[in-house]
Order: structure tokens, then sequence, then C-alpha cells
């Protein structure tokens, strides 16, 4: 549901309805927010805040920070803006490095509890408390090592193209990473030849004594494209991206390369 909190002030009353924030973030940078709309903005002149009381284990500008867009935000007052309908308090993670369990967890509690009162005479304002966890981050990243790639059709190994898709750190034991297979590239036909060596569907599974680097601290699976000419005059293209939804648990998308396209470029008739 939803926490309302009236105003009173003439001629009319004037009600701020607060939006709930997500229940769960996770430390890596994840934020949520709660939105504030304002039935009839506050006129000029006049100063509405809003007392911030935090708590929970988690602790503000340590282990998350918080700030506003609309309005100002100093200490633990929030100051709505004037003339606007709305104001967004946003709540962001801070990653450390402490593996902490349980799962620290944030509450802040939105009042006019102090003095002298935050708002304007004859305002009043009825408290509402939101619980928000920090949850730790999935251990295991997944990323391609490159977004793009062309390749050479009918020219054998010379035309080929071969990248990696990384996971970090090592693995503990076999994981099946899911992809979706995208293009008019056929890849089990005509137009790609993938290596015998991986059983490539829509998933490469990875195991630790053969896929996880002897010095590094990551795992990986080569990706081997081989283009055959296909007798067309057609460029075809094929994009691998890794399935973010369906990644096993404590698996996330590590970097801001979550696909890998091959564009290959036709020999002629």
């Amino acid at each position: 549901g939803r926490t309302v909190m009236t105003f009173n002030i003439a001629p009319s009353d004037n009600t701020v309805t607060f939006s709930n924030p997500l229940l769960g973030i996770h430390e890596d940078g994840g934020s949520t927010s709660i939105v504030a709309t304002i039935d009839n903005p506050i006129l000029a002149g006049k100063t509405a805040s809003i007392t911030i009381t935090t708590g929970g284990t988690a602790i503000r500008d340590t282990d998350y920070t918080l700030s506003v867009t609309g309005g100002s935000l100093s200490g633990n007052r929030w100051t709505l803006p004037t003339g606007q309908s709305s104001a967004t308090l946003n709540i962001t993670a801070i990653q450390d490095e402490n593996a902490e369990s349980p799962d620290e967890t944030i509450e802040l509690t939105l009042a006019d509890d102090t003095f002298p009162p935050s708002l304007p005479p004859g305002w009043t304002a009825t408290e509402t408390t939101h619980t928000i966890t920090i949850a730790e981050n999935p251990q295991w990243s997944v990323n391609f090592e490159t977004a793009t790639s062309t390749a050479t059709e009918g020219t054998g190994d010379a035309g080929a193209v071969f990248k990696h898709l990384f996971i970090r750190p090592k693995i503990t034991e076999n994981v099946t990473i899911p992809l979706i297979i995208e293009g008019d590239a056929d890849a089990y036909q005509a137009d790609i030849i993938f290596p015998s060596s991986i059983a490539f569907s829509d998933m490469i599974t990875f195991t630790p004594s053969r896929e996880n680097h002897s010095s590094e601290d990551y795992a990986h699976v080569l990706i081997y494209i081989l283009p055959s000419d296909d007798n067309d005059t057609d460029d075809d293209d094929i994009k691998l991206t890794i399935d973010v939804d369906n990644l096993p648990e404590g698996y996330r998308l590590g970097t801001t390369i979550p696909s890998w396209t091959v564009t290959i470029t036709d020999a002629g008739p």
C-alpha cells in the first residue's frame, strides 16, 4: 500500500503521497527511490520540509547515500520544492569489501517530529517508515570479451573470429551460462561452424578443471566462429547475448558487454 501524509493549510488541505521503494537492492550501486507526489504545489514563499530519521543496521554515507531530485536535502531535513507536483528521495547502496551476514537494512522514517516544526503552522504529517535490505552482490560475474567482430566467409581459418566469454572469479563447480542467439546466420548449418570441443546450443557449460585460468582469477571459454561459404551474396550476422534473467543463482552481468555480434562478410558468388 501507499502511505498518505496530509497537510492542513487554508484554504484547502494539501496531500502528499509517498510511493513505496523497492524492498531490496544490491550492494554494488543498487538504488531505489521514494517519490513524493504533491497534490497542490507549495506556494512560493512557503517552506515545507520532512524530517528523515535513519535506522537499521546500515550506516548512512558508509553503506548508502541519500540524495533528492526536487527540493533540497540538508542533514536529515528534506525541503520539498515550491511550485512542483513531485520530488524524489534517492537511496543508493555503496560497495564495500565486507561480507555482511545477515544482509544490512536501511530504515527510513519520514515525519514532522522536530522542534521547531519543519512544516508551516497548521500542517500535519503522518509518520511513515520504509525498510530496505542491502543484499550482498552475487559472487560471480559474466561478460563477453568484446561487443563486435567481423568475419569473412569462404576463407578458411583466415576468416574466422574467436573471443572469450569470461566468468570472474574462478569457478568452483560446473556451471552453465544461458545465451540468447539472434541474427540471420544459421548457427547450425551453412553459415557458422562452432568448434566440436564446445557442445554449443543456447548455453555454454564451464568446468573448473578445463576453463579456470592457470594463474589469473577467472574462467573463460573461447568461442570460435568459422564462417562457411553459403553460396549466396548476402552478408550475415549472429548475435550471442548473455541471458541475464536466467543466470544461475549467484551470477550477474559483470560489465557493459552483455553480447557479442559477429558480422559475416559475404565472399561473393
